[in-house]
């Protein structure tokens, strides 16, 4: 964390799993208590007070492990989230939201608190906004899309993330595929977490549109401080951890 706040980065984008207290229960002043801690602890607290920070939660940060829509602490969550988390509002219980730094357009997706495996990823309010984004360039230039879980591997149906939801994964695929017929993005960059080790692809395997034309590079990114596991893939550059030794990882 040191490292990172030394670094002196433009900005951070915080992909989930700030703290892993996997709250179950409604009740806010556990995850004020949470946010507390992360934020008040001495090895952290230099990299948050000192760089411009975007953050969209997880599982163990929005409730307990795999956590979606149906868990028991998502008002409480949702609450806290609002109260705590600075980004631009889009209403009193949506979370995701988008930002610009110049040119670059950057897509913050919430594939956890509207979840709901084997029916839903996301609300249909989420996936009109998303392929909004995705259709009206405007004049960025480059999409910068923070995919929550892994985006990359074999259809799962009824789990959660994007390998629960192919179809939803296609359609955003076929999203990209047409905005580049239509003079929308052709730069366009997935950034994805969920996994405790940093992968990259090429673009090689991010296509699922059925074109040929809607692969991205994609970063998988972290963790912090956590021991070190794989998920989805494959990626064409590996996957780069380490098992059963804490990992402190990020990407740049």
């Amino acid at each position: 964390f040191t490292e990172l706040a030394n670094s002196k980065f433009d900005m951070f984008i915080h992909l989930g799993d700030m703290h892993y207290q996997n709250i179950g229960t409604n009740e806010p002043k556990l995850f004020e208590d949470a946010f507390d801690m992360v934020h008040g602890s001495n090895s952290q607290r230099l990299l948050f007070q000192s760089t411009p920070l975007y953050y969209m939660w997880d599982d163990h940060d929005y409730g307990p492990n795999d956590s979606n829509m149906l868990s028991e602490s998502r008002p409480a969550a949702l609450e806290t989230f609002k109260k705590y988390v600075p980004h631009p509002s889009r209403g009193p219980n949506v979370t995701y939201y988008a930002f610009s730094v110049g040119t670059t357009r950057f897509v913050m997706l919430d594939t956890r608190s509207e979840s709901i495996p084997g029916v839903q990823l996301m609300s249909k309010e989420q996936l009109a906004w998303l392929l909004e984004e995705i259709r009206d360039r405007t004049s960025h230039k480059l999409l910068v899309l923070s995919l929550g879980q892994p985006w990359v591997g074999e259809a799962k149906p009824d789990e959660d993330g994007w390998l629960g939801h192919p179809e939803t994964r296609k359609e955003v695929s076929k999203a990209l595929a047409r905005a580049k017929l239509r003079d929308g993005y052709s730069n366009v960059i997935g950034i994805a977490s969920d996994q405790h080790s940093v992968s990259f692809d090429d673009g090689s395997n991010t296509d699922f549109s059925d074109t040929g034309t809607a692969g991205f590079p994609l970063i998988q990114a972290g963790p912090l401080g956590q021991e070190g596991s794989c998920k989805g893939g494959p990626y064409t550059a590996g996957c780069f951890g380490y098992k059963f030794v804490p990992n402190s990882l990020y990407a740049t």
